[in-house]
């Protein structure tokens, strides 16, 4: 119900509210503002995250392997 509109609101809540299901149905798009990545920029920014997440994994068994007592 609209806020500020009495008992007219409820008459026009299934037309007004129309608004809150834009982002949860599918034949709605996202509004993104940005245009999507080339293929070439895609790959840099996955191959980019791919060698963090190696880093990473590699502290990671670096730290196990010092709690474990191994060298």
């Amino acid at each position: 119900m609209p806020f500020g509109m009495g008992p007219a609101g409820w008459f026009v809540w299934p037309w007004f509210a129309g608004w809150l299901y834009w982002w949860w149905y599918p034949w709605y798009r996202f509004f993104w503002p940005y245009p999507p990545l080339s293929k070439d920029q895609e790959m840099a920014v996955l191959e980019d995250r791919a060698r963090f997440l190696r880093g990473e994994l590699e502290r990671v068994e670096a730290r196990l392997k010092e709690l474990r007592g191994e060298k």
